[in-house]
């Protein structure tokens, strides 16, 4: 029995760490093309994809905006791009806050930072692109979100299909306590 136990502890620990595919347009609908009401996702600590598709091409959908928090003690240490299709160059954008706006010259100021993304960037951290090569009048500090609320732009305007996949990678605090071990020594009391 404690065994099972142990393993079901394991297992309950691990499915939190690996967390898995947030959004994916094909099955949760639409992310919202609106910087005033964008799409609140949820991040769990560890692996956190968004799957979709931007484009300019009827009924067009040029832009996808999602908004999070992360958490006190929590940092978002990389959002990376595993997929972009569509042989064309599309804009990626993050501010500080619950809404956004539509990318264009007057709000360039607006961003932390903005980088133009295309599938030369496939694999790639795009924190770290925001930090390195921003296209907008800011970049990023440092590659990593500290606690608080963002929206995440993604945009095509050319009139291609851009298929998309992000991973949006959350690092939870480190433990003060072996509260864990803890938990698996109960078990063997």
């Amino acid at each position: 029995m404690k065994i099972f136990a142990m393993g079901i502890l394991v297992l309950s620990l691990a499915t939190a760490a690996n967390a898995g595919v947030v959004w994916d347009e094909s099955v949760n609908g639409p992310i919202s093309p609106n910087p005033a009401t964008p799409t609140p996702i949820v991040l769990s600590v560890g692996s956190n994809f968004i799957i979709g598709s931007v484009t300019n091409i009827s009924p067009p959908n040029p832009r996808d905006v999602i908004t999070f928090t992360i958490p006190a003690g929590h940092t978002l240490t990389s959002i990376i791009l595993h997929a972009w299709g569509g042989g064309n160059t599309g804009f990626s954008a993050i501010n500080s806050g619950t809404t956004s706006v539509v990318p264009a010259n007057p709000n360039i100021d607006f961003w932390m930072a903005g980088i133009h993304i295309d599938a030369t960037l496939i694999d790639t951290d795009l924190l770290d692109a925001m930090r390195d090569h921003s296209v907008t009048t800011q970049n990023l500090d440092a590659s990593q979100l500290d606690p608080g609320d963002y929206c995440y732009l993604i945009q095509q305007t050319s009139p291609v299909l851009a298929n998309y996949s992000l991973e949006f990678i959350l690092q939870g605090p480190v433990a003060t306590e072996p509260t864990t071990w803890g938990s698996i020594k109960a078990l063997y009391r």
